[in-house]
Order: structure tokens, then C-alpha cells, then sequence
């Protein structure tokens, strides 16, 4: 079983879900009942968690009692439900094999969706699921919405602007927005409706300067109205410069989860590089869940999903010359957050090292000391660097409380310090 376990997880990539759509066959729901003549429908499900995580669910039910199994198709982990059905209302226990409840699944059920929310036992984890039964499989592609990082530039009051935008959530969107000259950088959040209508916010420090309001008229080009930032009602036209596709994938069984978002390419080595970068954390996640699995050993409900593990990427900068950014990894059996910084030349197709930008008759180290100090920040000591918009930004790890100790320096300062053939050369000079 941990031999399984292991290589499922290990080769996260590829194929590994069974597509079967059903969690138990139909004797297994009839031993589910003290008299299975009076069940009146068996049924399967498949669908996601949260958007991500594959799942399948088969239920039978006697017109109110309703029972079945819930498989979680990677890790091949099954888990009995139990309860009742009022309705198109359901309200489901997991029970492990003592018959302790571990989690409760309640929402709507009809004969071609269970749409539920989940909880562990104390409610202290949540989750979403959406499932499709065979005849409206159709469905399952839809529900599962492409997520992308999209780089637009666009001039309101004779300012050009800068906006990235994330969808990593169906509807929701997050972001930064940044001026020309690097001078000022706003956070961004706001929705992108089915019907292509786009409203967004221009946060800075958690307070909203300004407000977009428009309809995304093609892939490539925004077409709307804002208000603030100096302006009353200025039109604004955003126009699609680059953009990347994030992948998904998830791996759950009784007692851990793992959510991996990363970003890709279409061409190039993109893909591989940030792959490289995280395979020690996935290797480190690997582990845990094989020391921690005892074939003997009956789950108890504090254990499931006691051990959780998330990575995914915060992206600076897109455009055709670089990506820049960093994956943040961060579990629930150490507490601490771990920072994979990258800066990636996408015509050369490699990573950007600090030894690619800078003269090296300059000492550096003294140089941004100096600068660091000049900026009220002496003695600051970075662990990373990214290329942003606005210029080279220096920072630290993450604190849970206090975020990050950052320092941004600006390309007018830069240019000084940097060599003949510095990747950073056409973001000093823009073309």
C-alpha cells in the first residue's frame, strides 16, 4: 500500500486517475442495508473538489436512508457514507471503520448532481464538491475552468498602466497593477462574470483608489470605464500582451491533501524548469505520507486531512522576454512557508542569476548595501531577487505575521550597476 501511494504521488503528472465513475459496485451498496429490497435507486457520480481534486461517489437509497462510498480515484482511499435524504436535500456522514463520523457531506442531490459542502469532523476544514452523474458528464469539463495569468497594458489620463490578472478561482479575479514608470503599484482584485463582464478594484494598502468597470470584447482586448486615479469616468482599453495557462492537480487520501498550481508555457522549457524547482517539496510531501500510512493502523476522524501541503505561483512580471515570480510551498506538519523565487529568460531559456545582470568590476554586495541604507532599510539581507515592472525587487521569507521585508529597486537606479549584455537592459530602455 505505501508503495502505491508513493508512486501515485510521485508521478503527480501523468494519468494516474481511474476513470471509472463509480466508487462501488452494486452489491457493495446493497450490503450497505438491512433490507436491500427496498432500496429504490443506485447511482454514480464523478466530478472535482474544490475544482481540482477528482472524486467519485456511489449512493443507493431506500427513499430516505442513504448510503454508499465516496473514492478518491488517485489514491484508490474509500470511504463509507452514511444518511439521510429529505428531497432533493442530503445530508451524509463518513464513517471510518469503527463507525466514528469523520466528516459530514450535506447539500443537493438530484438524479444528475450532488453539488455538497464538506467538513471534517470538528468543522474546522472545509471544502466544495460538484459531481455529474454518466448522463450528464458533459458537465465535469465546464466545471473545471481554465485558470491563467493575463499581462494588459492600457493609458487612462495620459498614464500608461500595467495589469496582471489571475484567475485561479471560477469568476474571481486577483492582481497587480503597475504605472509606466514603476512608481506606484496597486493590488487588484475583482470578478469576470459568464457573460464576459469584467469589474475590477485598484487597492492600495486595503484601500480602493479606483474602479473598472467593462466587457472583454475578444481574448486580447478590454473595453471599459474607470473611475479614480485621478480620473472621473475615463475610458480604458486593455490589451492583451502576454498571458500563461496554470495547471492544477490534487492528491488526497484519508489523512493528507496536496494542491499543486504551476504555471506553463505552450513552447519552451518553462514548464520543465518550474517542475525541477518544486520536485523536492512534492519528494518532501511523498515522505510524509508514507511514514505517516500503517496499513493496520484504523484512521481516527482527528486524522483526516490532518496533513495538508499547497504550492503554487505568484507571478510578478510576464512578458515576451521574461516570467518572473515566486512558488510559494507551505504544509501543516512543519508551519513553515518556503519561498521558490525564479526569474526566467524565455528567449534563452534559462534562469536569470544575479551574475547575468550586474558589472563585475562593481562590488555588489556593498553597492545595494549602500542603497538598502540610503532607503531606510540598513542592514537589510535579502534571500531573493525578482525583475518587476518597477525594478529589481529584493526580498525576504514570508512572515505569517509581518509579510515580507522587501526593498524595490527602480531600473533609473539599476542602470548604473549593470552589464553591457544585462537581461534587464530592455526594461531600463524600453523599446
Amino acid at each position: 500500500m505505501k508503495r502505491i501511494l508513493y508512486i501515485a504521488l510521485l508521478v503527480w503528472l501523468g494519468n494516474i486517475c481511474n476513470a471509472t465513475g463509480q466508487a462501488a459496485s452494486k452489491d457493495e451498496l446493497e450490503a450497505l442495508f438491512d433490507t436491500p429490497d427496498k432500496i429504490q435507486w443506485t447511482r454514480n457520480y464523478k466530478g472535482l473538489i474544490n475544482n481540482i481534486e477528482s472524486v467519485e461517489i456511489s449512493l443507493a437509497s431506500d427513499g430516505r436512508n442513504c448510503r454508499g462510498y465516496v473514492l478518491f480515484p488517485k489514491s484508490q482511499t474509500t470511504i463509507e457514507l452514511r444518511g439521510i435524504l429529505s428531497g432533493s436535500r442530503i445530508e451524509l456522514r463518513e464513517l471510518n471503520d469503527e463507525g466514528l463520523i469523520t466528516a459530514y457531506l450535506k447539500g443537493s442531490l438530484t438524479p444528475g448532481k450532488i453539488e455538497a459542502d464538506w467538513e471534517n469532523y470538528n468543522h474546522t476544514i472545509g471544502c466544495k464538491y460538484v459531481l455529474y452523474s454518466e448522463s450528464e458528464a458533459a458537465k465535469l469539463s465546464p466545471a473545471s475552468q481554465k485558470k491563467w495569468i493575463k499581462w494588459y497594458s492600457g493609458e487612462v489620463a495620459h498614464e500608461k498602466l500595467r495589469i496582471i490578472l489571475f484567475q485561479k478561482e471560477p469568476e474571481k479575479l486577483t492582481g497587480f497593477c503597475f504605472n509606466d514608470t514603476g512608481t506606484r503599484m496597486y493590488n487588484v482584485n475583482g470578478m469576470l462574470n459568464p457573460d464576459k463582464s469584467i469589474f475590477l478594484n485598484f487597492l492600495l494598502d486595503e484601500t480602493e483608489v479606483a474602479r473598472f468597470d467593462g466587457k472583454v470584447k475578444s481574448g486580447a482586448i478590454i473595453k471599459g470605464t474607470t473611475t479614480g486615479i485621478g480620473v472621473t469616468s475615463e475610458p480604458l482599453q486593455l490589451e492583451l500582451e502576454n498571458e500563461l495557462n496554470l495547471e492544477e492537480t490534487s492528491y488526497q487520501n484519508f489523512r493528507t491533501a496536496i494542491e499543486i498550481l504551476t504555471p506553463k508555457l505552450r513552447k519552451g522549457n518553462f514548464e520543465k524548469y518550474i517542475l525541477e524547482k518544486i520536485e523536492p517539496y512534492i519528494q518532501e510531501v511523498n515522505s510524509e505520507i508514507v511514514e505517516n500510512l500503517s496499513e493496520s493502523h484504523v484512521p481516527q476522524p482527528s486524522e483526516r486531512l490532518s496533513q495538508r501541503a499547497y504550492i503554487y505561483p505568484v507571478i510578478r512580471f510576464v512578458s515576451k522576454e521574461i516570467i518572473s515570480g515566486h512558488i510559494l510551498y507551505t504544509n501543516t506538519w512543519d508551519k513553515h512557508d518556503k519561498t521558490i523565487a525564479f526569474n526566467y529568460d524565455v528567449r534563452k531559456k534559462k534562469e536569470i542569476m544575479q551574475d547575468d545582470i550586474w558589472n563585475p568590476k562593481l562590488n555588489m554586495q556593498d553597492t545595494l548595501a549602500h542603497y538598502f541604507e540610503s532607503v531606510g532599510k540598513p542592514g537589510f539581507s535579502y534571500k531573493y531577487f525578482n525583475l518587476t515592472p518597477q525594478g529589481i525587487r529584493f526580498y525576504d521569507d514570508l512572515n505569517p505575521l509581518y509579510g515580507r521585508n522587501d526593498v524595490t529597486i527602480p531600473y533609473a537606479v539599476v542602470r548604473r550597476w549593470v552589464k553591457g549584455k544585462s537581461p534587464v537592459r530592455h526594461l531600463i530602455n524600453p523599446e
